[in-house]
């Protein structure tokens, strides 16, 4: 379980990508428009027919960049434009991926209303779901589980939204994940469960509740 935490925290590095880059006069893309923190250059590319999905050598998409920085006004601009909500970088990870993992719960909520898919995973397999319950984003969480996300979707090691929050100590996110329907009994490939996972990281409130929910 802690070596797919740590897999999972260094697929990340891919993301280094969406770091500020110099914007070019002549040429210039709109994923270089939104690394250098230009919406309005951005929406004026985009009324001049630039590609709103040109993409850099790691699968990046300006759409991904500004889900990433929490740039709403280029999200709305992007979105306006018919950017692929759908795509995924090199290392798979999507749009709303991005936006849930660093918590931007407003272009959560956007991405989803632009068709974003909340069944999608990345290179470990895991959904946004599972990635907001592992990050500890509550608001973020239930926009997903309204959007009719799966609470029982399972990543590579077949570990679910409730395993890796019990493994992380995320109370609020179990509480969460119990109301809208995550089975208490799923176990990984190691057989651990929830329960399991609770007790062996030493979180004896999580326990509680997983019992209270019928975990054995």
């Amino acid at each position: 379980m802690f070596m797919n935490t740590v897999k999972f925290v260094l697929t990340l590095t891919m993301v280094s990508a969406l770091l500020p880059a110099p914007a070019h006069a002549a040429g210039e893309t709109v994923l270089e428009a939104v690394r250098s923190d230009n919406p309005a250059r951005v929406a004026a590319l985009l009324q001049s027919d630039a590609d709103p999905d040109h993409r850099d050598k790691h699968g990046m998409t300006a759409l991904m960049a500004a889900a990433n920085r929490g740039d709403g006004r280029s999200v709305q601009a992007l979105l306006a434009a018919k950017a692929g909500v759908n795509l995924v970088g090199n290392n798979k990870w999507s749009a709303l991926m991005l936006a849930t993992y660093e918590g931007h719960a407003q272009i959560v909520r956007a991405l989803l209303d632009a068709g974003a898919d909340t069944g999608l995973r990345n290179d470990i397999g895991a959904p946004p779901l599972m990635i907001a319950s592992f990050r500890g984003f509550d608001k973020i969480l239930k926009i997903l589980l309204q959007a009719k996300a799966d609470p029982n979707a399972r990543k590579s090691d077949n570990g679910t939204a409730l395993i890796w929050a019990a493994h992380e100590g995320h109370k609020q996110i179990v509480a969460t994940l119990l109301s809208g329907g995550a089975d208490v009994h799923a176990a990984n490939d190691d057989g651990k469960t929830s329960l399991a996972m609770a007790r062996d990281q030493g979180h004896p409130l999580i326990a509680k509740m997983l019992i209270a929910a019928g975990a054995k």
